[in-house]
């Protein structure tokens, strides 16, 4: 069998001999730019001044440094990269034959710092600060708040923590992040030292495993588990087919004269339909078109249903059981799934937590929404419920991710 974790030994003794280089970047950034000129791939060493021109890379945290073999690319590259280090500095440990449970920075962006033309002269020394105190299982809460602080710093700083100390670190990326909620373990968001250390106590006392067995469980999780979604849904204008609806255990949508769904093959086919009937060859029947598709082809069973009314208010949660049908019986609401309907009342929701008016909308990837609303309800989470969940990290001055309904489409480059 596979022997796993091998890198566990290794990084320990990379991190603590990187300390040593503090004060010689120089050296860091040279054997950078060696791998470069071996036609190895490597984070960037090009820094931009005040002018916006470029210039080489002066400085480096550490972070950083252990990004740049840490990144996604090919496992024998990240081999060959840590087998050049050890050699340069000398080392005995054994090189990595695994990467189990390692989460890796995207390869464009791997910096933990800014360009010099927006960096604080003290944001470098900030960041080697708290990797001296890590390594010394000493992290200050005011040192970690103040690199939390620094633009491009969140959750990744968890990351590189977790790559120089695993077994005292746990990583928050968003696989991790969902593992953890599974199994009901859902503080806020990553806002200082506090919210990190209740993270780490809570997943040492529930979970009993090292923190880098559990982001290998997690990964394995994502990669082997199909994942249930998290639907909002419109019983009717006003909720006016809710009481129906809940006694039958169902839930069911309009557009009756579209008859099956299941014989429409893409969505265009839907929108063609509706706007036949409607005489609007120009309307795009996104939204309509949307829903139908959604309820005939991409719900599944075990998937999350929350009915609503209007924007701000949730009146029941089921879970869907059974697979789409057109019963023609039915006078109205023909295209109909079977639904466990496991909560019914009245639930207003804050001003930050309005939805789309939409009849069908998938809520899935907003995560913190749907912890939400759980939470909103009472709803206990089990450990076995699998749901996907997505963060977008987005520019604020560019671009602000609150500001949109849930459900509204938006581009952001």
């Amino acid at each position: 069998m596979e022997e796993k974790f091998t890198w566990v030994e290794t990084y320990g003794v990379l991190a603590k001999t990187l300390r040593n280089y503090r004060h010689r970047q120089d050296e860091l950034l040279e054997f950078i730019n060696e791998l470069q000129a071996d036609g190895f791939p490597t984070i960037s060493t090009t820094d931009k001044d005040e002018l916006d021109q470029s210039i080489p890379l002066a400085e480096i945290d550490p972070f950083t440094f252990f990004a740049n073999f840490n990144r996604s690319i090919k496992t024998e590259t990240r081999i060959e990269i840590i087998r050049r280090l050890i050699e340069k500095w000398g080392l005995s440990c054994p090189i990595p034959a695994d990467f189990a449970g390692i989460p890796v920075v995207n390869p464009q962006r791997s910096w933990f710092i800014r360009y010099k033309k927006d960096r604080d002269e003290k944001d470098v020394d900030k960041l080697w600060s708290l990797f001296e105190e890590a390594l010394d299982r000493r992290i200050q809460a005011d040192t970690f708040n103040s690199v939390l602080n620094l633009k491009f710093i969140h959750y990744n700083i968890t990351m590189g923590l977790f790559w120089i100390a695993p077994e005292e670190y746990l990583n928050l990326d968003n696989v991790n992040r969902d593992y953890l909620a599974r199994k009901g373990i859902v503080p806020p968001m990553l806002q200082n030292y506090a919210v990190y250390f209740e993270y780490m106590r809570k997943a040492r006392d529930q979970i009993e495993k090292p923190f880098y067995i559990i982001s290998h469980d997690a990964w394995l999780e994502k990669t082997q588990n199909p994942r249930n979604r998290y639907w909002l849904f419109s019983p009717g204008q006003g909720g006016e087919y809710w009481d129906e609806f809940h006694q039958a255990g169902i839930m069911a949508i309009g557009w009756d004269y579209l008859g099956d769904l299941r014989k429409y093959h893409t969505k265009e086919a839907i929108a063609e339909a509706m706007r036949k009937h409607d005489d609007q060859p120009d309307s795009s029947k996104k939204n309509d078109t949307s829903s139908c598709y959604s309820f005939c082809n991409q719900m599944q069973i075990g998937d999350v249903v929350f009915a609503k009314v209007g924007r701000n208010k949730i009146i029941g949660r089921g879970v869907i059981s059974s697979d789409y049908d057109f019963d023609n019986s039915r006078p109205y609401f023909k295209h109909i799934r079977h639904v466990n309907w496991e909560k019914k009342g009245e639930w207003t929701v804050t001003k930050e937590n309005h939805f789309a008016v939409k009849t069908i909308t998938d809520v899935t990837r907003f995560s913190r929404f749907t912890a939400y609303l759980d939470s909103l309800l009472g709803v206990e989470k089990e450990t076995s419920e699998e749901i996907s969940y997505w963060w977008l990290n987005a520019n604020p001055k560019i671009w602000d991710p609150i500001a949109p309904a849930v459900g509204t489409r938006e581009i952001y480059t």
